[in-house]
């Protein structure tokens, strides 16, 4: 089972919260392996966001061509996929600090950024 600290560790999963857990319980290995899974989790999506909306802004150029008009509906697509992807994510890793466990979250978990 994991910490009896449950309540900070959830902040992991909430953007850059996750820094507080870092910085603030860096002798519990439960919080320090959440917080580290949140913040690539959070660097993540950075990256995706910063990528979407250089997509958009690419896209933009041109708004009169229908070729740009699809192109924009679809990023805007992606986009709701790619934020309601990052949420479940969240979720699944808020899930497992409930059941006191230390798994890595889906796909990303085990891409380690912050070690």
């Amino acid at each position: 089972m994991g910490t009896n600290n449950k309540g900070i560790t959830y902040l992991s999963y909430l953007g850059i919260l996750a820094l507080i857990p870092l910085m603030t319980e860096k002798d519990d290995e439960f919080v320090q392996f959440h917080a580290k899974q949140g913040l690539n989790l959070f660097i993540f999506e950075v990256i995706g966001v910063v990528v979407l909306n250089i997509l958009s802004f690419v896209i933009l150029i041109d708004i009169t061509n229908p070729v740009f008009w699809f192109l924009s509906i679809a990023i805007s697509f992606i986009s709701s996929i790619v934020y309601l992807l990052f949420l479940i994510v969240s979720i699944i890793g808020m899930i497992n600090v409930s059941k006191g466990l230390k798994t890595p979250l889906p796909v990303i978990g085990s891409i380690q950024i912050i070690k």
